[in-house]
Formats: C-alpha cells, structure tokens, sequence
C-alpha cells in the first residue's frame, strides 16, 4: 500500500504476489485472491511477465473452496500459469501449478489426470531439491484412490 502511495511500481506487481502467497498459506484465502487480482492487472500494466505468472496460479489456489462449477475456470487459470511458468523456466511455479491441478482432478474424482499431475509434481520438487512439497505431495499422492 504505501508503494502504492509513494508511486513506487518498480517490482510492485511481485510484491502483490508476495502479500497474495502468504495470504494463501495463512488460510486467508479471500484475501489471497484479492491481492493476486490486484497483482494480475499489476503484472499485465507493467508487462512482467514472471509476476503474471504467479498471480495466475495464485488466482487458481485461492478458488480451491470454490463451487465445482467453477471448476473449469481454475483448470484454466492453472494451465495458463503452468504454460508462462514453463515458457519462463519457472519450474518451482510449475510445480505448483501441477500440485495444483492434481489436487483439483483429485477433487473431481479423476484419479488419473490427479495421479499424473501430482506424480509430475513430485518429479519436479525432487529434482530441484525442495524439501517440503515432496512428503506433502506424497501424503496427497497415496489418498488419491
């Protein structure tokens, strides 16, 4: 806000996404989505590309509580971010945006297209070394039935 403010717009739309990632991880989900929209437009005034990226993923996770019917804008909105993170080698993002998929196939009861995303997760954070997400993408993996 006081960048906002002060006009600075220098790095602004990562900080957007930032703020919107911690929201997410905090539960504060409304929030979350509030702040990766503000990072999107952010993103796409200032033409950064990686930010945009982010926010679209972020957008995603901060709808996983979201009707099922809304289940078809989130797949989209994880694919546009995983096709960015991708073209960018964002591969921590792309990750996530599998992660994610994963677990909304998994929500929807597709099993396969859950299992496949989340094994393509784990492949990914295991091959960076992130320490994390690999057990919590295993534990997600095995209830996946």
């Amino acid at each position: 806000e006081r960048a906002d403010a002060l006009g600075i717009t220098r790095y602004q739309p990562l900080r957007v996404t930032l703020l919107s990632n911690a929201y997410l991880l905090a539960g504060r989900r409304e929030d979350a989505h509030a702040a990766a929209q503000r990072a999107l437009e952010l993103a796409r005034r200032h033409q950064e590309k990686g930010p945009e990226a982010w926010a679209l993923y972020l957008l995603a996770a901060s709808q996983k509580g979201s009707p099922m019917a809304q289940a078809t804008h989130i797949r989209d909105t994880y694919l546009d971010a995983l096709r960015r993170s991708e073209a960018l080698g964002m591969r921590p993002l792309s990750a996530h945006c599998l992660h994610g998929l994963g677990l909304l196939h998994a929500t929807l009861n597709e099993t396969t297209a859950a299992r496949e995303h989340l094994q393509h997760a784990l492949a990914l954070y295991r091959e960076m070394g992130m320490e994390y997400w690999p057990k919590q993408t295993e534990a997600e993996l095995q209830a996946v039935h």
